[in-house]
């Protein structure tokens, strides 16, 4: 995840034998895990799976092990190539982070959605969200796992509620008396935590309960000072669950996990997917509340393609036999989940200049320091480019540390007041930015002797007296020679 101060945005877990500076340093925190893995080129026709339980990554002739970097299973590779036909499947209790530290390419699958619930179907512990997202809640009066999960209906005969994340979750369906599961709130920020979504409320019917559906999990994409492309036909996918019908009222759908790229630049044509389960179809009772949207945030410098971003949420007390074709009676309070975020952004950066000495002498050397600031998302990198009317005086590379990234570089300073300008030119997934300062210098003046009442002569000024003097006394001389 990046981080920028206490925010952790992007944390790519570090490798224990390699330094912050030698990764890149592109955070506070931990950035870059070991690339020892190489590059990573999948094949077109082939399954992959990858496990954030085990950290495993495998499939036809493959078999990679990531780590653990603060609950976030992490892979880092040199580049990435999914090809069109490949797909990959991802699983398990972290939410998962993918890092090329040159070029990230797919053209074909990658999935991270939550399991859909079966009609009737009760097992224990729920059908399991996607990576690091929450389950379903089983059958009986369970609400889903996750901090947005769908509440359980007080009555059998009622819906259970959808489970929430970027958008809130649809509450639960009425028949006739109590209550339907509530809908899950909102919470999270992908720009503080990589996280999954949260499951869908389990039914409470007396006879066949029915679990809910699965939150869609968490699944981030980085090559922060390099290319992510997103090719035509390509799906990155972190959808929720779906709920089902029950013996009596239905459950809740799952809401959409977490989608997070960051990259110096973004081309997308394909499909970016988080979007809400739908909720159960009641049938003779309430139907099942659906899921709200996820979140999809893409930070990057440049951004490119027409490709799709859709957190939308899913439509309430319609699923049965794996599509949204049941009804459902009673009250109907929310036909869909909530929408969820999307956040595509060139995070700004704030650019501020110092010289030391602040009053330089001309010829003498001045040093500029330049200190950046981004808006969100990790620590600027790159450099700053000083320059005035007469062109470029220094470049300044930046050197993370903190909250900000710092740089400083020395010239020759002229002569007079002038306006220098500070370009702020980055190699992350930050906008460029530009700060103005004015700077001085001063003519030295050198002086020859000094009275005891502490006056000194300007040595121009000696001169000139000097040589006054001295024709004075060669018009002296010249009178002499004529009266002699």
């Amino acid at each position: 995840m990046l981080v920028a101060g206490s925010q952790r945005r992007l944390t790519l877990g570090l490798g224990a034998a390699l330094s912050l500076a030698t990764l890149l340093a592109l955070s506070a925190g931990p950035v870059l895990a070991d690339p020892s893995l190489g590059n990573w080129t999948a094949v077109s026709g082939d399954t992959y799976q990858i496990n954030t339980t085990s950290l495993t990554l495998t499939g036809p002739g493959t078999s990679f092990t990531g780590l653990d970097d603060s609950g976030v299973a992490t892979f880092t590779f040199g580049t990435v190539d999914i090809p069109s036909g490949a797909t990959v499947s991802v699983t398990g209790a972290l939410p998962l982070e993918l890092v090329a530290l040159t070029s990230f390419t797919l053209g074909g699958t990658i999935s991270g959605s939550g399991v859909s619930a079966t009609d009737f179907g009760n097992t224990a512990g729920g059908p399991p969200g996607g990576p690091g997202g929450g389950n379903g809640g089983s059958g009986g009066v369970h609400a889903g796992s996750g901090p947005g999960g769908g509440g359980a209906s007080s009555t059998t005969t009622d819906g259970a509620g959808g489970g929430g994340f970027g958008g809130a979750g649809a509450a639960g369906g009425v028949d006739s008396s109590g209550t339907g599961g509530a809908g899950g709130a909102t919470y999270g920020d992908l720009l503080t935590q990589l996280q999954g979504g949260s499951g869908g409320g389990g039914s409470s019917a007396s006879t066949a309960p029915t679990e809910g559906g699965g939150g869609g999990g968490g699944i981030e994409i980085a090559s922060l000072t390099g290319s992510i492309t997103l090719s035509s036909g390509s799906v990155l996918s972190a959808n929720g669950g779906s709920g089902a019908e029950a013996g009596q009222g239905a459950s809740g759908g799952g809401s959409g996990g977490g989608i997070l790229l960051e990259a110096y630049s973004i081309d997308n044509a394909g499909a970016v997917t988080a979007t809400g389960g739908n909720g159960g179809a009641g049938e003779c009772c309430g139907g099942g509340g659906a899921g709200g949207g996820g979140e999809i945030v893409a930070i990057y410098h440049s951004y490119a393609g027409a490709g799709s971003t859709t957190a939308a949420g899913g439509e309430s007390y319609v699923e049965i036999n794996g599509t949204a074709s049941g009804s459902s009676t009673g009250t109907k309070p929310d036909p869909t989940g909530a929408a969820g975020q999307v956040l595509l952004e060139s995070p700004s950066t704030t650019t501020t200049v110092t010289e030391t000495p602040s009053s330089p002498s001309v010829g003498e050397s001045a040093t500029l320091h330049a200190s950046v600031t981004a808006a969100v998302g990790p620590v600027p990198t790159g450099s700053v480019v000083f320059s005035d009317s007469s062109g470029i005086l220094c470049t300044a590379t930046l050197t993370p540390g903190g909250s900000s990234s710092t740089g400083s570089c020395t010239y020759r300073a002229r002569s007079g007041n002038d306006a220098v300008t500070a370009t702020f030119d980055p190699t992350g997934p930050d906008a460029s930015g530009t700060a103005a300062v004015t700077v001085s210098a001063t003519v030295p003046i050198p002086t020859t002797g000094a009275s005891s009442g502490g006056f000194a002569l300007p040595l121009g000024a000696a001169a000139l007296v000097l040589g006054s003097l001295l024709l004075l006394l060669a018009g002296a001389l010249g009178r002499r020679r004529q009266l002699i």
